[in-house]
């Protein structure tokens, strides 16, 4: 998943305005104190590095290894984030002993997992969480009525004399699972250059599962968002934010 469109995940200022949102969204449980965290799915760690900026220690689970050729890079730059920020190339399930952290995030994580493998991620927070700890999560939610897209644009930025667009399409495959398609294309002038494309399944989640999974696992859920930007909890919408406790 994202082997082709990794480099370019960044490009169109999507990442940081996503980035403040889940941040400021995670800052309001931490109360002030600086704390132990997980990142899960850190991606090219911009969440990570905002969060260990404030002064936290963060363990950043990043498995896909062009994104994690990323996020070391941007470690190796910020040689004062060197004793905050540690980098694993793996899986957090994968990781023996119990990192006895205070806090996680799983970040649009659970909608490339099937049902199985979410357990077993669940499993292993439980592991590397503290007692009383808290867990923050998205999942894509299960909606009947959500429409197919074909192929279209979704942004487009200039760099120097090259445009570089992204598209974007989805398809239904049953209830619980969409294909989706991203695809770059570098352009000069009206000339494509190169044209870069990843296919991935989203798994949907549906709330009620999504709790039941979690209190299976050692978990209680305590609150539930619309999104990272605190909006209100709708059974219509496409997605859904869960706070929940470690037991």
């Amino acid at each position: 998943m994202y082997e082709n469109s990794a480099p370019f995940y960044d490009l169109f200022g999507h990442g940081k305005e996503e980035t403040a949102k889940r941040v400021s969204f995670v800052t309001k449980y931490l109360g002030g104190a600086e704390v132990s965290l997980i990142d899960v799915g850190s991606a090219t760690g911009e969440v990570a590095i905002a969060l260990a900026e404030e002064g936290h220690k963060v363990a950043a689970f990043e498995p896909a290894f062009p994104f994690y050729s990323i996020l070391l890079d941007r470690l190796r730059a910020r040689r004062d984030l060197r004793d905050l920020v540690s980098a694993y190339p793996l899986k957090l399930e994968d990781l023996s002993g119990s990192l006895q952290a205070d806090f996680a995030l799983v970040s649009s994580v659970f909608s490339h997992l099937p049902s199985n493998a979410k357990t077993v991620l669940l499993n292993g927070l439980a592991g590397h969480l503290k007692p009383g700890a808290t867990l923050v999560f998205n999942c894509v939610q299960v909606n009947p009525g959500r429409q197919d897209q074909p192929l279209m644009t979704v942004a487009e930025t200039k760099i120097g004399d090259l445009t570089y667009r992204h598209s974007a399409s989805s398809r239904g495959i049953d209830e619980l699972r969409r294909e989706v398609v991203f695809q770059f294309d570098i352009r000069r002038r009206e000339e494509v250059l190169s044209t870069y494309t990843d296919h991935f399944q989203l798994c949907l989640d549906d709330l009620e599962q999504m709790r039941s999974r979690l209190r299976e696992c050692g978990f209680t859920a305590l609150e539930t968002w619309g999104s990272f930007e605190r909006n209100p909890y709708d059974a219509s919408g496409s997605g859904f934010v869960i706070v929940a406790k470690r037991k």
